[in-house]
């Protein structure tokens, strides 16, 4: 039950980012012989220009969860925070010497183009992932406020906040950059499992204070409409697909959002009494 529930909570996590940003950058598991059998490298991964991350997830069934006392709940984070960095490493570490070997992996994107084509887009992890982050996905049925420890190569949130990160940045390589931006500042921008809008905020402030660009004010009203959405991705389809036909992703050029994060607020945090958005400037 409890790795069945695990299996859901992945897809959902790499659908998550595939919906709310562009699903050609996230990408399906690839597989890799081992002794002992066929095993994963990672629950998914982000693969945007030159950069890319290696999704790890971690879900606790309802059932279960639900049993804990505080303190397991706690402790089960904790524990699996730091098994999932590990895993993580060992990831990177698996495709990295797939690299050395001449025989580096393939994946999937998640929804690929077809195009003109009948067959999957594949694409070559050969560029080098030594410095991509690790990003852990917590899900708890108790969502415990826990503090966790200070990692430099793994950023953790729990599946409530990655899906309201997602849904307002909108954009794999803004949620790259994000990512980035925590793992730099450190301890500075620590915050308990569960909070991720007040550092979102606190890095979105400072940005602003740095910059003499004029911030544009974040608008959320093409998340409810349906149309526009279906517009954007056919006129995506039409002009990236020359370029995403590429196999082998460390050569392929990919266009790059220049947005700040400054543009990006939580709307969760701005709601209005009637469920409106309130447009808020940093």
């Amino acid at each position: 039950m409890e790795n069945t529930y695990g299996l859901t909570v992945e897809a959902r996590v790499r659908d998550i980012a595939a919906a709310l940003g562009i699903p050609e950058f996230v990408y399906r598991v690839p597989l890799v012989s081992k002794a002992s059998g066929v095993r994963e490298v990672g629950d998914g991964l982000l693969l945007c220009g030159g950069g890319g991350a290696v999704l790890q997830v971690k879900a606790r069934s309802r059932r279960a969860g639900l049993r804990d006392s505080e303190e397991d709940s706690r402790n089960w984070v904790l524990k699996h925070v730091a098994r999932a960095a590990r895993q993580g490493r060992g990831s990177k570490r698996t495709i990295s010497l797939s690299q050395a070997n001449h025989k580096p992996l393939i994946a999937i994107p998640a929804r690929p183009l077809l195009l003109e084509e009948t067959t999957p887009l594949q694409v070559h992890l050969d560029a080098d992932c030594t410095g991509w982050p690790i990003i852990v996905v917590i899900d708890h049925p108790k969502n415990p406020t826990v503090t966790l420890p200070c990692y430099d190569d793994a950023f953790c949130i729990s599946l409530n906040d990655w899906q309201e990160l997602n849904r307002h940045l909108r954009s794999i390589h803004a949620l790259l950059r994000y990512i980035r931006h925590v793992l730099e500042s450190g301890m500075n921008v620590g915050v308990p499992l569960g909070c991720e809008f007040h550092r979102f905020e606190s890095l979105a402030t400072y940005e602003a204070s740095q910059t003499k660009d004029v911030i544009t004010e974040t608008s959320f009203a093409a998340a409810f409409d349906p149309g526009a959405i279906a517009v954007y991705r056919q006129l995506l389809e039409k002009t990236w697909g020359p370029m995403i036909r590429c196999r082998s992703f460390g050569s392929r050029t990919i266009a790059r959002c220049s947005t700040t994060l400054t543009t990006f607020l939580w709307q969760f945090r701005h709601m209005s009494d009637d469920g409106s958005s309130t447009v808020m400037s940093c």
